[in-house]
């Protein structure tokens, strides 16, 4: 598998160019996704549940998307994931088209379903194939998964300043259809070699024959509590990804400014994966979730004093590193020590959905109807109380774990002390 990064047979910069297109396309939608069912006469109670939908959709679909990406893989190789990746970006733009036209809020609600039935299959079969050819090595991970970081920052400070000169509730779904067909073109072009694709069909032949089965693995107990643990760090952002644009856009700052916040906390994101990409040893997975965490706790108890001064805010948005960066590398992580084999897209399926988009749906419908409300200070205050219980829960397995650690040490001492006599 190593062969990947240092064979020029492999297009390696594709990987890199496909990070940039997907999200530089959230870097058009997310920050002003609010500011556009705003601008389409939408409240703030129908605007949570718009973006809440989203995220449902997400919750159902990640998983189906990697049960098939792995058994085409199974069935006719490798390769065979690339056509289910171009199929679903597809199908998302064709998903997202009807927006072009104004429609009623309910009609608008099966549009964002049926293109968030679509768009939620691209991050983790992109995720897959990525970490497959790099044989899980994270920190050449954080050098590929930056050039995604770039084509954010790049595409917010664009978009924002777009936004100030044209309509937003006209042109955000023309942005978001060309990016989608660069990316469409884009996964079109070239294939791996061929011989690391045999190689990558022997590895899943070989665990499939090692691995646990897919009920088995839903068994354990560290599973459920990494899941538990993303889902309530996504459920602590819900405010920031769905009302940030609108509470800024409040204090008085432009969509320009915004976006400029937006990119503040994306470059401190690149930093993040830079260092993890020269970082010669990394710490403990659940090292690295319990600073995400505690900066989460910290970065939200910001946002209660926003309106202070600018400094706060930007000092929010660097904590953006820790809250995304750090926890987004241990997670899929993580998610590649669970889930190996045959069972390794579905396993970043349930990453995607149980995971975050559970916890993405969840909190815009409850940011949703906390901003209407208590407001912003109430409803940061409660992202604060969130991410404090993914640090207990944390806290708590980490325990556990050791306690079960030592439990085995004093069991296997008797018969290592009669092994000496």
């Amino acid at each position: 598998m190593m062969q990947f990064l240092g064979d020029p047979a492999f297009p390696r910069w594709k990987l890199c160019v496909q990070y940039f297109l997907y999200y530089g396309v959230l870097g058009c939608v997310v920050p002003y996704w609010a500011l556009f069912l705003v601008a389409r006469g939408f409240d703030a109670h129908e605007v949570g549940v718009l973006v809440g939908l989203f995220g449902a959709a997400r919750v159902f679909f990640p998983t189906l998307w990697g049960a098939l990406a792995d058994r085409a893989v199974q069935r006719k190789g490798m390769h065979a994931q690339d056509y289910v990746y171009r199929f679903a970006i597809l199908f998302s733009f064709l998903g997202f088209f009807p927006l072009v036209q104004h429609w009623s809020f309910f009609i608008t609600a099966i549009i964002v379903l049926v293109y968030g039935a679509s768009w939620s299959g691209l991050a983790p079969l992109m995720e897959t194939r990525c970490l497959r050819l790099l044989a899980g090595d994270m920190g050449h991970y954080g050098g590929v998964r930056l050039w995604g970081s770039v084509g954010f920052l790049v595409m917010v400070l664009a978009s924002g300043q777009l936004f100030d000169w044209v309509p937003i509730e006209t042109y955000l779904p023309y942005v978001m259809l060309l990016g989608l067909l660069l990316l469409f073109a884009m996964s079109l072009s070239g294939r791996a070699d061929p011989s690391i694709l045999e190689e990558a069909k022997a590895d899943t032949q070989r665990f499939e024959r090692k691995a646990s089965s897919w009920v088995g693995l839903l068994k354990n107990k560290q599973v459920w509590t990494f899941l538990l643990t993303v889902l309530l760090m996504s459920l602590s952002h819900g405010p920031f990804y769905t009302f940030l644009a609108v509470y800024l856009e409040n204090l008085g700052y432009s969509k320009g400014a915004i976006g400029l916040f937006w990119a503040l906390s994306v470059v401190s994101e690149i930093i993040a994966f830079s260092w993890l990409r020269k970082a010669t040893t990394l710490p403990r997975n659940q090292v690295l979730m319990g600073i995400s965490v505690v900066a989460a706790m910290v970065r939200w108890c910001l946002m209660l004093i926003a309106d202070q001064g600018v400094w706060i805010i930007a000092i929010a948005q660097c904590l953006h590193a820790a809250t995304f960066g750090l926890m987004h590398v241990a997670s899929l992580s993580r998610v590649h020590e669970l889930f190996q084999g045959p069972h390794h897209s579905k396993g970043q399926g349930l990453y995607s959905s149980l995971g975050l988009a559970a916890g993405a749906s969840g909190g815009a419908f409850w940011s949703g109807f906390s901003w209407a409300t208590w407001g912003a200070q109430g409803t940061f205050l409660i992202s604060a109380l969130i991410a404090f219980m993914a640090l207990i829960v944390l806290v708590v397995s980490g325990s556990a774990k050791a306690k079960s650690f030592s439990r085995r040490v004093r069991q296997l001492t008797p018969f290592v002390a009669k092994e000496r006599l």
